[in-house]
């Protein structure tokens, strides 16, 4: 077995730390109905970012074994990453009928934390992928972890890097 374990966690250095996964204005809870056409209530609108910050711990080993025949190489890994995260967020209410801009439910927020990866690979079977996603205490995450859900989607990024590393596909866990 070849112990892979240093390259890989340079390689996710390299090409996870920086990115940002970005959520454009959405509807996070909409508390509207409709009546005979006409909609009334509110709705809830946020948008926000998470920026993939330093590496903070790393465990386990990625390995491969070569054989003399296909598929020449099988990865074995059991593997945890924890990257520390910034962010931004900002929560709109609208009134309905007419969809317009009543209130900032929350101003500018920058909730803080880690985003824990954990990878395993058993040989002959496709790679599988865990993310876990903590908000640093005194760091509100509003309304409701909205920006604990903008988090874990950097799982597909970890996702497409692990897989350009390996050459295998990853599953999520």
């Amino acid at each position: 077995m070849a112990d892979k374990s240093q390259q890989f966690f340079q390689y996710m250095m390299d090409h996870f730390v920086g990115f940002q996964q970005d959520q454009p204005l959405m509807t996070f809870e909409d508390n509207t109905s409709t009546t005979l056409g006409v909609t009334t209530g509110n709705k809830i609108k946020a948008k926000g970012w998470v920026k993939i910050g330093d590496m903070i711990h790393s465990q386990g080993t990625i390995q491969t074994i070569d054989l003399p025949v296909p598929p020449h190489v099988l990865w074995v890994a059991d593997l945890i990453m924890i990257f520390k995260y910034t962010s931004f967020t900002h929560g709109e209410k609208w009134a309905y009928p007419g969809g317009a801009l009543v209130d900032n439910v929350w101003d500018s927020l920058h909730p803080e934390g880690t985003i824990t990866i954990h990878l395993t690979y058993v040989p002959g079977a496709n790679g599988s992928l865990g993310i876990s996603v903590t908000v640093n205490p005194g760091h509100g995450d509003q309304p409701n972890k909205f920006i604990t859900g903008v988090a874990r989607q950097t799982a597909s990024r970890a996702d497409t890097l692990i897989e350009q590393f390996t050459g295998q596909t990853v599953i999520p866990a």
